[in-house]
C-alpha cells in the first residue's frame, strides 16, 4: 500500500483534492488484483458504530470481494489502547477502519501503521460498510 494516508483530523483532508485522491487510491488498490479484495474494520458496540475507536475493544471485520461483503468476523481486543487495536488490525490485514471518533494518539498510531480511517460515522456497521462501498458514505464524517 502507498504511504499516502488521509484522515479526518488533517486540514488537507477537508479539501476536495484529498477526498478525490483517497478514492483514486482505493480504486488503484482494487485494480492491482484481478479479484478485488479489501478488509474493512468497524469499531462497534452492540449493533452500532462505537462513539470512539478505543472505547470498546470490539471490531467487526468485513471481508469485501468485488464490491460485496463476503464474510464478517467479530474480533475483541482485551486491551483497548490505540497500540493494541492497531496491532490487532495489522494482524487481520485490515485496509480501512470506520469509526465514530479518533483521538490524536489513535490517529497517529493508525497512520504510522499504514491504515486508512474514516471518523465521525454513526449507524449500523453493515449499513455503514455498504454505504462506503456504494460511495454514499461521507468521507469527512458528514461535515
Amino acid at each position: 500500500m502507498e504511504n499516502s494516508i488521509f484522515f479526518r483530523n488533517c486540514k488537507f483532508f477537508r479539501c476536495g483534492f484529498a477526498k478525490s485522491r483517497m478514492w483514486w487510491h482505493i480504486k488503484r488498490v482494487f485494480q492491482k488484483e484481478k479479484v478485488r479484495k479489501m478488509k474493512i474494520a468497524v469499531s462497534c458496540t452492540q449493533d452500532q458504530v462505537a462513539p470512539a475507536l478505543t472505547m470498546t475493544g470490539a471490531l467487526a471485520v468485513f471481508e469485501v470481494e468485488n464490491g460485496a461483503v463476503r464474510r464478517t468476523v467479530h474480533r475483541v481486543c482485551a486491551d483497548s489502547s490505540p497500540q493494541a487495536v492497531a496491532e490487532k488490525l495489522l494482524a487481520d490485514d485490515v485496509d480501512l477502519v470506520i469509526c465514530g471518533r479518533v483521538s490524536a494518539e489513535a490517529g497517529t498510531v493508525l497512520t504510522n501503521a499504514g491504515i486508512m480511517f474514516i471518523a465521525g460515522i454513526s449507524g449500523a456497521p453493515r449499513t455503514v460498510v455498504e454505504r462506503y462501498l456504494d460511495g454514499t458514505l461521507p468521507l469527512d464524517g458528514g461535515r
